[in-house]
C-alpha cells in the first residue's frame, strides 16, 4: 500500500500544483513499529495528513484553518486494495480544493 500512495502523489503532482496544494512525504513517527509512510498536503487555508501502513490501515487528518469550527477531523480506513486508497485520496483532494 505504501508504494501506491507514493505512486498517486507522483502521478498527481501537476494536479496538486495547479490547485496550490503542496505535498511532502516522509516516514511516520518512530512511535510506530509498522512499515508505513506519511504524506502531508497543505494549502493556504488548510491541511491534511495521510498516515498509511503497508497493512492498509490509514488515518486521514483534515484541518480547515479558517473555519469557525477549527479542529482536526480524523478518519480511519482499512484499505484492502489500491482502488479504495485512490478513491479516498480523490475525496481528500476534493475536500482540500473546496476550502478555497
Amino acid at each position: 500500500m505504501v508504494q501506491h500512495l507514493q505512486n498517486w502523489v507522483q502521478e498527481n503532482g501537476l494536479r496538486l500544483s495547479e490547485r496550490n496544494i503542496t505535498c511532502s512525504i516522509k516516514a511516520p513517527s518512530r512511535e510506530s513499529n509498522k512499515l508505513g509512510i506519511s504524506a502531508s498536503f497543505t494549502t493556504d487555508r488548510g491541511e491534511a495528513t495521510v498516515e498509511l501502513w503497508e497493512t492498509g490501515e490509514s488515518d486521514f487528518h483534515f484541518l480547515d484553518s479558517r473555519s469557525s469550527d477549527v479542529g482536526v477531523r480524523v478518519t480511519h480506513y482499512e484499505f484492502s486494495n489500491m482502488q479504495e486508497l485512490y478513491d479516498a485520496l480523490e475525496n481528500l483532494l476534493k475536500a482540500l480544493t473546496s476550502l478555497r
